[in-house]
């Protein structure tokens, strides 16, 4: 079996303001998904994505530091 995601970084000022044509153009996909946690919410930066990318659906029970077990 195999697995292949190939991954677009983009990093630096103003990254975000752009992310819509990032997602939209570049990757062309029309529904995406964002994993994050507590910390980068805190940050604000989730919200920062929320505002260009409203639709979007968020994951954020993130176990800091997880366990093997879980």
């Amino acid at each position: 079996m195999r697995f292949h995601l190939p991954t677009l970084l983009r990093f630096g000022s103003g990254v975000v303001a752009g992310l819509k044509e990032i997602v939209e153009k570049d990757l062309g996909v029309s529904r995406a998904f964002l994993v994050t946690d507590e910390g980068i919410r805190k940050a604000g930066l989730v919200e920062r994505v929320l505002d260009v990318l409203p639709d979007i659906e968020v994951f954020e029970k993130i176990e800091p530091n997880p366990r093997h077990s879980t």
